[in-house]
């Protein structure tokens, strides 16, 4: 049972690695050409499973943060 007064909302397991990397990224923490973290980096630091990092990470290509180079890393795009 909530809360009185209280909303609750799911927050799932990708939107959580997300809007950790958006953070960095909006920070400066992650600047404009460096590499993001690989795959089996943030599935180590989230101990989640592959499908639910490259859920994150199409999120944050979709939003245009960052680009992914084939056979390469995924990098943050530029602000521009």
């Amino acid at each position: 049972m909530k809360p009185e007064g209280q909303e609750v909302t799911a927050v799932y397991r990708y939107q959580v690695i997300a809007d950790d990397l958006r953070r960095q990224i909006e920070r400066g923490d992650l600047a404009p050409g460096d590499a993001v973290p690989s795959v089996a980096e943030l599935r180590w630091l989230y101990d989640t499973s592959r499908n639910t990092v490259r859920q994150a990470l199409g999120e944050l290509q979709q939003e245009g943060l960052i680009m992914s180079r084939p056979g390469k890393r995924r990098f943050v795009c530029s602000r521009e």
